[in-house]
């Protein structure tokens, strides 16, 4: 759960700050060549950490269920794997972005990053939410 909010706290930190910068060009230049391919990195660990979190997370819900997981409970499983798999395109598209932005059009890189950034925040919360819902909290 950390993982996952880590990524989405990284996420809409460049949405917030690339907003508040609006205007200033050498600003918002140095946001999209800096901070984007670190927060890409970030991402990337993430997105290799969550996965693996959270089959142990459902071996231990299966264990604790005799293994006999409901129809809600695997239903709502399924939809956190879309989840993260549109997280991860999106992802993907922004680690293209930020080399494209890195040499082209810094404008229009930053409102494409604000964009997949914005799936993956979007995404990722409803991720989390489901996954308090499930345990329960």
């Amino acid at each position: 759960m950390l993982c996952g909010l880590s990524w989405i706290g990284a996420c809409a930190s460049f949405i917030l700050a690339s907003l508040a910068l609006t205007g200033q060009d050498s600003e918002v230049r140095e946001l999209v060549r800096r901070t984007a391919p670190r927060i890409n990195r970030i991402g990337l660990g993430c997105a290799a950490l969550v996965p693996i979190t959270g089959l142990g997370n459902l071996a231990f819900a299966a264990r604790a269920h005799g293994f006999a997981l409901s129809g809600e409970f695997t239903a709502i499983v399924a939809v956190k794997i879309l989840l993260l798999a549109l997280m991860g395109f999106a992802l993907w598209r922004a680690v293209g972005v930020a080399n494209d932005g890195a040499t082209g059009d810094r404008d229009a890189a930053i409102r494409r990053l604000r964009n997949w950034y914005g799936a993956i925040t979007g995404a990722g919360a409803i991720a989390l939410l489901l996954g308090l819902w499930l345990a329960g909290l």
